[in-house]
């Protein structure tokens, strides 16, 4: 009875360290509840190459725009900047969070993307 008890004991430690070190956090896609760890190496490359991706699409997008003729190619133009703009919201939302990818965001990336600085 009294190793019975003991290995409860330790069980109930170890399941509670466990626990508290795997941070889960929700995310809704197409109407059901994603839930994945934070903690994972997974998750942690794809948050890293996450805020690359954004910023080099963001740039990418950018050049192209020197390309266009804002009058001829009114509504390609138009709709790149919209674009740019919904992308350089999405990368500061993402980079304030406390939470999720930003802790996994690079150093060497700035925190705060300025709208005026990609589209002129």
């Amino acid at each position: 009875m009294k190793k019975l008890l003991i290995l409860l004991i330790i069980v109930a430690i170890f399941s509670g360290c466990t626990r508290r070190q795997a941070r889960v956090i929700g995310e809704w896609q197409g109407g059901i509840q994603r839930e994945y760890d934070v903690t994972s190496s997974r998750s942690q490359i794809y948050s890293y190459e996450y805020f690359y991706d954004k910023l080099a699409a963001i740039r990418g997008a950018a050049n192209s725009l020197q390309f266009l003729d804002p009058e001829l190619d009114r509504i390609e133009y138009n709709g790149i900047r919209m674009n740019i703009a919904q992308w350089v919201a999405e990368y500061n939302e993402d980079a304030r969070k406390d939470e999720g990818m930003a802790r996994y965001k690079a150093r060497g990336l700035p925190d705060t993307l300025y709208l005026n600085d990609y589209i002129k």
